[in-house]
């Protein structure tokens, strides 16, 4: 793992960066045990309520529509599974 600050230092610019991340070529990760555990209350939250959270890269919003496209039809075809056919 590998700081925002180090990445700077080796020479990467901030637009660099963020195009990594956008591209899928960087993972951000949360940075505190705080963020993480808001993260995690967040899953488990969605999860009691019967929401099934599904998260997409602006990358794959962008370039990757079909994925996007494909992955959201799986997921409701699941979840009319699990529910006896009923939207």
């Amino acid at each position: 793992m590998i700081s925002r600050q180090q990445l700077i230092a080796f020479g990467l610019f901030v637009d660099a960066i963020r195009h990594r991340l956008e591209s899928g070529r960087l993972h951000r990760y949360h940075r505190t045990a705080a963020q993480q555990t808001r993260a995690l209350e967040r899953d488990q939250a969605q999860y009691a309520a019967d929401l099934t959270p599904l998260r997409f890269s602006h990358a794959q919003i962008a370039y990757g529509r079909a994925y996007v496209k494909s992955a959201l039809s799986r997921a409701r075809r699941r979840i009319e599974r699990e529910r006896g056919g009923v939207s």
